[in-house]
Formats: C-alpha cells, structure tokens, sequence
C-alpha cells in the first residue's frame, strides 16, 4: 500500500512540474537578463497607508527561474 502511495505522489509531483515548465512562454521575448530593485518606504496608521518611492536599482543578473514565470502562491494583500 506504500508503494501505491508514494508512486501516485511521484506522478502527481513530475506532472505539476511538467504543467509549470510547458507554459510555453519564451523568457528572453520579454525579459532582459538583469533585475531591477524598488526600494520604498511603508507608513502608516491603523487607518491609513503611505507608500513613498526612495530609489530605483540595478540590482545584478536575474537568479530566478526562466520556466516558471507566474507566481501562483498569491501570498500577500500587496503584490505587483
């Protein structure tokens, strides 16, 4: 029974990656090799948010994944 389960986690984990990986989206069309930072200033009160931009980087080659370009986790009220 443990060998079932293991080999249905096995195929369900390679079909997740082959899913992220076949997006079909060719990362050098529309990205540049190079990261951009944003550094801002978050303030605030219980009632009210203030976002003020301090500067704008070069921040080095890109370390992240060219295959999987969309962020699913949706982790936060903030995201851009």
């Amino acid at each position: 029974m443990k060998k079932i389960i293991i080999l249905i986690l096995a195929f369900g984990i390679n079909i997740i990656s082959f899913a992220q990986q076949s997006t079909g989206i060719n990362y050098n069309q529309y990205f540049t090799a190079g990261t951009m930072r944003v550094d801002y200033f978050h303030t605030g009160t219980s009632s009210e948010e203030h976002f003020s931009l301090d500067r704008i980087l070069n921040d080095g080659d890109w370390a992240g994944s060219e295959t999987v370009l969309l962020d699913g986790l949706d982790r936060g009220l903030l995201l851009f």
